[in-house]
Parts: structure tokens; sequence; C-alpha cells
């Protein structure tokens, strides 16, 4: 799923609806591993952040907001990923 969404993030045009997708893959995977205990606190929360981070693009895209600002928003949240993924 990691790999997904940062590909997802990359591309020169982003996929509405298979971000849409992976933000709900995401959202799945952080209550079957709270409620398992298989996911930290902390990496609950690191991931509970990138989810937060995709719905600020999903809407920013959703309104039409610059693609510099997006742009912005997306480098961030991949740093995220990155930072948890290591």
């Amino acid at each position: 799923m990691i790999p997904d969404l940062i590909k997802a993030l990359s591309r020169s045009e982003i996929d509405v609806n298979e971000l849409k997708n992976l933000k709900l893959e995401l959202s799945n995977w952080l209550v079957e591993g709270r409620d398992s205990g298989a996911i930290s606190n902390e990496s609950y929360l690191s991931a509970g952040k990138i989810e937060g981070g995709i719905d600020v693009i999903l809407a920013m895209i959703d309104h039409g907001a610059p693609k510099n600002e997006i742009q912005l928003h997306v480098d961030s949240v991949k740093l995220r990923i990155e930072t948890i993924s290591k």
C-alpha cells in the first residue's frame, strides 16, 4: 500500500479515484491494525496524519486549487510516507 501511495502522488496528474481508494485502504489498515495491536500508537498517529494530508490534497483538487499549492501538500505527504516506511 505504501509504494502505491507514493506512486499515486508522484504522477504528473493525480488520479482522484485512485487516491480515494488508496486512502480507504489506508483507513481500513489503520482500524484493523489498531484493533489487533499490529501497529504501534506512533505508527497509527503518523499514518493518521498521512490520511489527513490525503484528504487535504483531495479537497484542494476538488476546489480547483493552483497546482503549485497542491504540489506543496503532495510533497509534504510523500515526505511523511517516506519517513514512516524507513
